[in-house]
């Protein structure tokens, strides 16, 4: 019966090498490049078949202004939600090109935070890693765009999935005139940009090598046979 299996298996392999073996899909994008700036809150992410350029209506600094004194800290982690984010310009989606795109969504960058603490004249520019969650739906058709935003109905989207991603963000602060003798130093944003860096990705077995496993197990198995015969 093990011998019989192997035969099947091996078959199976060679097979789905190939055909291919159809499986439940999920759109889900791992951004490897691009930018978020959270001062002109204008992102791009770029992936395998994908890329897209958009904006948060809602710019990020983390302290406005900030002294080296104050108790909170400068929180780096960013929540963008928008229904759609400023929109319109041109984008790929599974390799095809739109004109316009509308993108609605969350994009949520998770980043540790700066202690006040560190911040010096000499020391005004901070990096720290950080990931990306979130969840975008996509339409070439403002139409579809706004029956999405009142009914929440995706029809005609051309994506709807999860984006993950990662890389670092740099925060610069920018000094103030200098203040009256006694006070301290007070800063205020002047940069805040998220960079995605390219991630390695896990291996997935080839059709090369699916073919090449389904024959060896399938030679196994019939020589295996023969001996018991």
């Amino acid at each position: 019966m093990r011998l019989r299996s192997a035969v099947q298996l091996g078959v199976f392999c060679a097979w789905a090498a190939a055909v291919g073996v159809p499986t439940a899909h999920a759109d889900s994008i791992t951004v490897t490049g691009g930018s978020y700036n959270g001062v002109s809150g204008v992102f791009t992410l770029e992936g395998s078949g994908f890329s897209v350029t958009a904006a948060d209506g809602f710019p990020s600094k983390p302290c406005q202004p900030c002294t080296p004194t104050q108790t909170n800290q400068l929180v780096l982690s960013v929540n963008l939600v928008e229904n759609p984010f400023l929109d319109g310009a041109t984008g790929v989606f599974n390799g095809v090109a739109y004109a316009h795109t509308y993108v609605h969504g969350v994009l949520t960058f998770t980043a540790p935070s700066v202690n006040p603490s560190q911040i010096s004249p000499t020391n005004v520019t901070f990096t720290e890693p950080f990931s990306l969650t979130g969840h975008l739906v996509g339409f070439s058709d403002q139409t579809d765009s706004q029956r999405y935003l009142s009914s929440g109905v995706a029809n005609n989207a051309f994506f709807n999935g999860d984006v993950n991603g990662s890389g670092h963000v740099t925060l610069t602060l920018a000094p103030n005139p200098p203040p009256p003798a006694g006070l301290p130093q007070v800063y205020d944003t002047g940069s805040l940009v998220y960079r995605f860096e390219q991630t390695s990705p896990a291996a997935t077995p080839e059709p090369a090598t699916l073919l090449l496993l389904g024959v060896g197990f399938a030679a196994a198995g019939r020589r295996m046979l023969k001996r018991r015969a």
